[in-house]
């Protein structure tokens, strides 16, 4: 059989900061960002531009299996986006634009700090809630402006939940409404739900599980175990074009929680479904922008992001009638030297025997190899890693351990068009390849100053 997949290829996710002041300036504080696994971003697409008429992306799926309990089921799938690549995406364990379908997962997308930021500065515990800041004098709004900006001290703005398992989705919310029964604020969800969400936290009042129960009766549990993404460390670093990267000021030092895995599904009729993870560790550098400030000496400079942490990883997931095992790879990717590849899936029944197994091919997109050296962070990036993508091939589906007969998945992918490398700033606005040789993510900008001549090489950027 055989999926021919659409593809826009390849785009970024560069966040472009333009810092246009005409007289000289001090350079803003470096943006710092939490970025999710490429598991989790993969699974977030579908989320953000989920498959319909109106959106125009189309249902590209291949059926793996089902994983049958007692009272409910549990499909195994792959799916395609077709909505089109970002220069900076990188591929999830299955491949580019793929997603592995199994289980769920609440996760974050972080505004300032963690709403639960265990040292009373987090939305959910801070006491300069919004209601008090707006009775604040104008002077004293600067300054917790300038403590939630520069130094970590203060957090204004709510993160955004999404939850994403089973044909359930959604995205919520805290406010600062805090009652006895919702002392760190209730959930508000975009659009209103009817499903019941409670978070779990710990003496530290840090969320470390999820709770929630459909309208159903079922209940599913999520982060149970340690089964979480979370970043241990993030330093941002800047650099102008003559010298290597430095770290910026206020670094994140502390942990916190990007995501949270589904652990276990309990039914109406007390059918009892486990998901099981290993874990996977990870230091990942990511540009987060450029900026320019026009004045006559010129500031040109990059920043970057670096992250260390861990993932979770669907290794096993254990019904009443049987199991199925989700193998990695021996060697890591070429694209990514901390990750690896999803090898294959065994099913097994309740008696501990193999009924079926399926394995994944791979090959990689190969954009163009850069010529010159990138320094991010604390490092030089590895030329052939960012200029690789995991690419799924194909699919073989076997049956028992004696069986050697399989049907197959076949994919093919429109390759005309060699892509840039993960880190080219040949990209639009939003951040796809637009076939243009751009050399800076700084839109083309021109200055006039009355008093000085009209036209100043320094103040004409091509971009």
């Amino acid at each position: 059989m055989k999926i021919i997949s659409f593809s826009r290829f390849f785009t970024t996710i560069f966040i472009v900061f333009l810092a246009s002041n005409i007289s000289k300036a001090q350079a803003p504080e470096l943006p710092k960002i939490a970025p999710l696994s490429p598991e989790a971003s993969s699974l977030a697409k579908f989320s953000e531009v989920p498959v319909s008429y109106y959106t125009g992306v189309p249902n590209v799926s291949i059926p793996i299996t089902t994983l049958n309990g007692r009272s409910i089921s549990i499909p195994v799938s792959v799916s395609y986006h077709a909505g089109g690549h970002k220069v900076s995406d990188i591929a999830s364990w299955v491949g580019l634009g793929w997603n592995l379908n199994v289980g769920g997962q609440v996760y974050r997308s972080m505004n300032q700090l963690p709403d639960d930021f265990n040292d009373g500065k987090g939305f959910l515990t801070t006491s300069t809630t919004l209601d008090v800041f707006e009775g604040l004098s104008n002077e004293s709004k600067n300054s917790i402006i300038h403590q939630a900006t520069t130094v970590n001290m203060v957090d204004l703005a709510p993160d955004e939940f999404n939850f994403s398992f089973l044909g359930y989705s959604g995205k919520f919310m805290f406010n600062q409404n805090r009652t006895t029964a919702h002392p760190y604020g209730e959930i508000i969800f975009f659009p209103e739900s009817d499903i019941k969400v409670d978070p779990v936290f710990d003496s530290n009042k840090r969320i470390i599980e999820w709770i929630i129960t459909t309208n159903d009766g079922n209940t599913f549990y999520f982060g149970e175990n340690n089964a979480i993404d979370q970043i241990t460390d993030t330093k941002s670093y800047s650099t102008d074009n003559l010298s290597l990267p430095v770290v910026g000021m206020a670094p994140y030092t502390f942990s916190y929680t990007t995501a949270w895995k589904l652990t276990k599904i309990v039914t109406d009729k007390n059918d009892v479904i486990n998901f099981y993870y290993s874990t996977n560790n990870y230091t990942q550098c990511t540009p987060t922008g450029e900026s320019n400030i026009m004045s006559w000496s010129g500031a040109y400079s990059k920043s970057s992001s670096q992250t260390t942490g861990s993932n979770s990883v669907i290794s096993e997931i254990v019904s009443a009638n049987g199991k199925v095992l989700f193998n990695r790879e021996v060697s890591a990717r070429q694209d990514l030297s901390y990750d690896y590849a999803l090898d294959n899936i065994i099913v097994k029944d309740n008696f501990n025997k193999q009924i079926q197994k399926i394995d994944f091919e791979y090959g990689y997109f190969q954009s163009t190899v850069p010529s010159q050296s990138f320094y991010l962070c604390s490092g030089l990036e590895s030329n052939t890693e960012i200029s690789k993508r995991l690419r799924l091939d194909k699919l073989k589906f076997y049956g028992d351990v004696s069986s050697s007969n399989h049907y197959d998945y076949e994919l093919e992918y429109n390759t005309a068009t060699l892509l840039p490398h993960r880190l080219s700033s040949s990209q639009d606005y939003w951040g796809y390849y637009n076939g243009a040789s751009n050399t800076t993510l700084v839109p083309s900008l021109f200055y006039r100053e009355t008093g000085q001549p009209t036209y100043q090489p320094e103040f004409f950027y091509q971009g």
